[in-house]
């Protein structure tokens, strides 16, 4: 049984359930109380595993600690940081994409959920989820867990890395990992908690609202002021704040609970409605039991403590040995301000001539032992010295490379699907948030890139879709190479083993540097896709050109109508599309008869009135160096 300091409060309140604003706030604040003292030895865990990682004394998460200081220079050989560092260089790089799949939809839907993924791709690059998880799986290295928070500001969706330290859950009730009460400790400014609290508050809520945060943090001393009050005597006047959410009991439940207080009163209350707190959580390896992950700095605890002792005994001794001694025979006459620097400077003696002397410092087994305690900790870690800094051969191809790139990222698989889930519970719940902010706002739309010279805005409302109509998937990276000669190589195979045609294969290429290229080249197929797509997701048609690629066109249309079909689309966009099929066969033929015109016109000779070349539009010569004009047709 755990014990903990009775005056710290009760863990068995449900304050959820209670509906007066001054009971729930103290049970509320004597659970917090209570949980953190018995979160301490994890704080201080923390708390270590940062020191080691940095090499610098951090004694807590609290404004008034120094997060950084300055001690007796030393020796360092930190193979925390730089195994940390090489992981997150290696696999924080990555950015899967959640991809919403339409279940069984028609082509409207299909094109709802491509919108839709452009709409996540677009959000994700307006909050600046890839720094934020970046720095989230930085802390699951060092720590062992990772934690960013999702929420709305207004009309904008905001994504944060939280520190570890800042989470507070009962380690009973996380003990399968599924906890239903999270505590959230934040220390924000007095200002902005006043302006975030009372602005469209009728007079007396404000009244009341204003008295709590000017209350806040200001117990007399030795009333529980290390938790609550003002630290130092600095100017930061900042307010700890407890932020607590609780889980519905059930899908029909009422009891989800979402509540700010500080130390002198309650500033929020509200029901809470979702399955799922507001965070995401990243692992570098879950524990047998508990919520609480395993990093990095912990597996490797032993060994870098083991080599900072080894360290400092070097430095010690190099201080007090590492030097040359002269031994001079007693009785010898040696004048020993003749013992200089000089280059061939000559001394004279009585006796036996003086010996120079250096003794060695520590056994060759010390110094080798060091070396297999850092090599060690790379093995541990998944890696090798040689691998954690390639060096490779200008002549090597693509795929070798990639090979050598993607060693350790194999090795750490089920770290890259943890990233992957993390990223696909992003996509849920900025989709949700999403719904919240236009239902309460009146609208919401995010500014998604286009093409490559222009942006639109993409509106909720074209992309709302209920949570039946289709699956949150994620689309992982490491599944296809990274560097540039290796994806190339892999895409020029697959391209030729006739797995992808011309366009896939320059879609795939995404190399910043061919994207013009890539673009002019993909105009065509782009044009002919849109047109197909206005026909079936809005009934608008707009009729075939002769400069238009005709045997693409056919090509084209001929699948989407036969699809459209499968997945009953209107009978409008059916007839419109037979339509677009009629004229591109009509516009086919018209420049099947130019050319045979023309051919006939060269056959005649060079004289033949009204000899012109093909006109704009016009198919290939038939023939061995061509496809025949009808070879897209029924």
């Amino acid at each position: 049984m755990i014990h903990f300091n009775e005056n710290l409060g009760d863990l068995n309140v449900r304050w959820w359930l209670t509906e007066d604003r001054e009971e729930r706030f103290q049970q509320l604040l004597g659970a917090y109380r209570a949980l953190d003292d018995r979160d301490q030895a994890r704080q201080e865990m923390n708390a270590h595993h940062a020191r080691l990682y940095g090499n610098l004394p951090v004694e807590g998460i609290e404004p008034s600690i120094k997060q950084t200081g300055v001690k007796e220079p030393r020796v360092t050989l930190n193979i925390i940081a730089n195994v940390c560092d090489f992981v997150h260089n290696r696999i924080g790089k990555l950015q899967p994409m959640p991809r919403p799949l339409p279940v069984a939809g028609n082509y409207s839907l299909r094109r709802k959920a491509k919108l839709l993924e452009r709409f996540l791709e677009a959000q994700f690059r307006i909050s600046k989820v890839w720094e934020a998880t970046r720095q989230g799986f930085l802390d699951s290295c060092v720590f062992g867990t990772g934690v960013l928070k999702v929420y709305a500001s207004g009309k904008s969706i905001c994504v944060d890395r939280v520190h570890p330290s800042e989470i507070i859950i009962d380690h009973h009730e996380g003990r399968y990992g599924k906890p239903r009460t999270i505590y959230q400790r934040k220390w924000v400014s007095r200002d902005v908690l006043r302006e975030m609290f009372t602005r469209g508050k009728d007079k007396s809520e404000r009244e009341r609202l204003e008295e709590v945060v000017e209350s806040a943090g200001r117990e007399s001393e030795g009333d529980r002021a290390g938790d609550f009050g003002v630290y130092d005597e600095g100017v930061h006047d900042q307010v700890l704040v407890i932020e607590a959410w609780h889980l519905p009991s059930g899908p029909k439940a009422k009891d989800g609970l979402h509540t700010i207080v500080v130390d002198s009163g309650e500033l929020l209350s509200e029901p809470y409605e979702h399955d799922y707190f507001p965070f995401v959580f990243l692992r570098w390896k879950k524990r047998l039991e508990g919520f609480w992950g395993r990093g990095l700095a912990e597996e490797l605890n032993g060994i870098q403590v083991e080599i900072n002792r080894m360290l400092i005994k070097i430095q010690a001794a190099y201080q007090l040995m590492a030097r040359p001694l002269i031994l001079v025979e007693a009785g010898s006459k040696i004048v020993k301000s003749h013992l200089t620097n000089e280059i061939g400077a000559i001394v004279n003696y009585v006796g036996q001539p003086p010996v120079v002397w250096s003794p060695p410092t520590f056994h060759p087994e010390f110094y080798a032992h060091l070396e297999r305690l850092y090599a060690k900790g790379f093995e541990i870690a998944g890696m090798n010295q040689e691998t954690a800094a390639p060096s490779f051969d200008a002549g090597e191809s693509g795929v070798a490379r990639q090979y050598r790139f993607d060693i350790e990222t194999d090795r750490y698989s089920t770290v890259v699907q943890e990233l992957e889930a993390a990223v696909m519970q992003l996509g849920r719940q900025m989709i949700d948030l999403a719904k919240e902010i236009d239902e309460r706002e009146g609208g919401f739309s995010t500014v998604a890139k286009k093409d490559k010279g222009s942006i639109e805005s993409i509106d909720w409302k074209d992309v709302n879709m209920s949570e039946d109509q289709y699956q949150l998937t994620v689309s992982p990276q490491s599944a296809f190479p990274t560097l540039p000669g290796a994806r190339i190589d892999r895409v020029v195979a697959l391209y030729q083993a006739g797995m992808w045609d011309k366009d896939e294969a320059l879609r795939l290429m995404d190399i910043p540097d061919i994207e013009d290229s890539m673009d002019l080249a993909r105009a065509a197929s782009d044009n002919i896709d849109r047109i197909i797509e206005g026909i079936l997701d809005e009934e608008k048609y707009e009729p075939p050109e002769p400069y238009m690629d005709l045997n693409l066109a056919l090509k084209k249309a001929q699948d989407a109508y036969n699809r459209a079909v499968r997945d009953g689309a209107s009978p409008v966009s059916l007839e419109l599309l037979q339509d677009f099929l009629t004229q591109t066969h009509l516009l086919q033929q018209k420049a099947q008869i130019e050319q045979f015109k023309v051919a006939q016109m060269a056959a005649a000779g060079p004289m033949a009135a009204g000899a012109l070349p093909p006109g704009p539009g016009a198919p290939p010569a038939t023939g061995t160096e061509g496809a025949p004009p009808t070879a897209a047709m029924e």
